[in-house]
């Protein structure tokens, strides 16, 4: 009888203890599903950290332990009332919000594995059929939420071994047992050279993904942009002018160099290997010749404040200053404090929020260091590579605001358009103030056109603006002929040589430079943007 009893007790308490340790497992494999961009971004360095301005440090570590904890406790206490539940409407939805979460893990492998666009998969789920077959699935899961449930479970319950591969390779890194391939010294600038006050002095300011097709040539009638205007109206104004690519990592290295490259990928965190067209062949970028290290040779100092390419890496002892920022892909769940990584690691389980709000902090933060560039009279020759009008949108002109939830493609580029132009007036007015407007060049390109333009009329053009200010006043041309901006260098040297010195010179050495090529089509291995 003792025994009979004994047994009792101990089943319950047997089954209880069974599913405690079940319903953990389950809330951590959840967790871990809910963090995977945080997790993924931190402990991957396929790319050798060459996108990443935040090293992966202590605090990104421990942060990344304590939140997939804390969100695995949150799941467990759910689970564990659920349990504990008679009726049947809390668990139907605890079911429903589950299948919610399982949102975010899919949302990853789309962009990742897919290369699907959010702009496509928000068009997918507003079709008519897909809502209601979205609607139907919520009415089969609240009627057979037990069968839901198993399902949920038994998936959980498959991918758990992956969570824990992932808790093996966070606590090796932590104990320093495997080493992660990223850039974590100083870069060492250039010391500054002493400039005569006659050289010239050129501000290049690169907006990425300015389009020429709708900022000049068919610009929506309800979009003033007054300063582009303004500046079009005093400067040489190319109309046939392409980029080296549809691709910020090819474009940027091409623009610099003047060479064609129809690939490139990271080869270390401070370096691209590159693929040149003409002749065929392989390269670093930093040991190409590159119009800071001609600059640097006639005696000028260099600044750069761009994001996308970590350029004090690549080019840090040709710079006398340089800051960059990440393109927001890579950084979703860094930071340099733990209270700012777990920050940025909750953050990215909404990853279209995060975006916009990575975008907007890299906005300003280049904005504040561009604007403290153009009015300093130390640098001959200044590349600005600024966010621009890329996606996502993050400004509202008509309430003259900032903005984390602007989710259209379309009217999202036209609202950054204005703001770029805003962009521009701000450092124009920085730099009348500073007195240096006067006496600078000014060339206001792009490293590529808008490519999702088909979205808005169904159109493609590959074309980008190119605009030449000379110091001084002057009366703004029209430069008709085709060219590809890889002969930005070229141009540039000119004018710190002092062999142009007009907008007239300018043209005529287009004219005499032409170079035209193709855009070189973008590269699907690294295709982030």
């Amino acid at each position: 009888m003792a025994h009979i009893t004994s047994t009792a007790i101990s089943a319950p308490e047997s089954q209880r203890r069974r599913s405690w340790l079940v319903n953990a497992a389950l809330a951590m494999s959840l967790a871990h599903l809910c963090f995977v961009r945080a997790w993924f971004s931190v402990l991957n360095d396929a790319d050798y950290g060459y996108f990443n301005r935040i090293p992966v440090n202590a605090a990104t570590l421990a942060g990344l332990a304590l939140n997939m904890l804390l969100l695995a406790s949150v799941f467990w206490l759910a689970a564990t009332g659920l349990g504990r539940q008679h009726r049947l409407w809390p668990k139907r939805l605890g079911i429903l919000a589950v299948l919610a979460l399982f949102l975010i893990p899919i949302d990853f492998v789309r962009l990742n594995y897919f290369a699907i666009s959010g702009a496509a998969m928000l068009a997918l789920v507003r079709q008519p059929l897909v809502l209601a077959l979205s609607a139907v699935l919520c009415l089969l899961v609240w009627r057979w939420h037990s069968l839901a449930a198993r399902g949920v479970r038994a998936i959980l319950l498959i991918l758990l071994p992956l969570a824990g591969l992932t808790w093996v390779r966070l606590f090796l890194i932590m104990l320093n047992l495997v080493t992660l391939r990223q850039y974590e010294g100083l870069p060492v600038l250039a010391p500054p050279l002493t400039l005569a006050k006659s050289q010239p002095r050129i501000v290049w300011l690169v907006f990425d993904e300015l389009d020429y097709r709708v900022t000049f040539a068919e610009r929506p009638a309800n979009l003033p942009l007054p300063e582009l205007d303004r500046l079009r109206a005093e400067s040489l104004c190319a109309t046939a002018a392409l980029p080296p690519s549809n691709d910020t990592l090819l474009s940027m290295p091409a623009l610099t160099t003047g060479r064609r490259v129809v690939a490139a990928e990271p080869c270390s965190p401070q370096d691209l290997r590159l693929t040149l067209a003409d002749p065929s062949l392989t390269a670093t970028w930093s040991s190409l010749p590159n119009v800071f290290s001609r600059a640097q040779k006639l005696g000028f100092n260099c600044a750069v404040v761009a994001w996308y390419h970590p350029y004090d890496r690549v080019f840090g002892n040709l710079l006398t200053h340089c800051t960059w920022y990440p393109f927001p892909l890579f950084e979703l769940g860094r930071g340099l404090t733990l209270a700012s990584a777990m920050a940025n690691q909750f953050w990215s389980t909404l990853a279209p929020l995060q975006l916009r709000r990575l975008e907007l902090q890299v906005y300003q933060h280049s904005l504040s260091d561009a604007l403290e560039v153009v009015a300093s009279r130390q640098f001959g020759l200044s590349l600005l590579h600024l966010p621009g009008p890329h996606k996502p949108g993050i400004y509202l002109p008509h309430e003259n605001r900032f903005t984390i939830a602007h989710f259209s493609t379309v009217q999202g580029y036209f609202d950054n358009l204005a703001l770029t132009d805003l962009t521009l007036g701000q450092l124009r007015l920085r730099m009348e103030s500073a007195g240096t407007w006067d006496q600078s060049w000014l060339i206001v390109s792009s490293d590529h056109g808008w490519r999702e333009a088909v979205r808005y009329d169904g159109r493609s053009d590959l074309r980008v603006p190119f605009l030449v200010k000379a110091p001084g006043h002057a009366q703004g041309m029209e430069f008709t002929a085709r060219f590809n901006t890889l002969l930005t260098p070229g141009l540039i040297m000119a004018i710190l040589r002092e062999d142009v010195r007009s907008l007239e010179a300018a043209r005529d050495w287009l004219a005499k430079n032409l170079v035209d090529h193709p855009p070189s089509a973008r590269n699907p291995e690294h295709d982030h943007e």
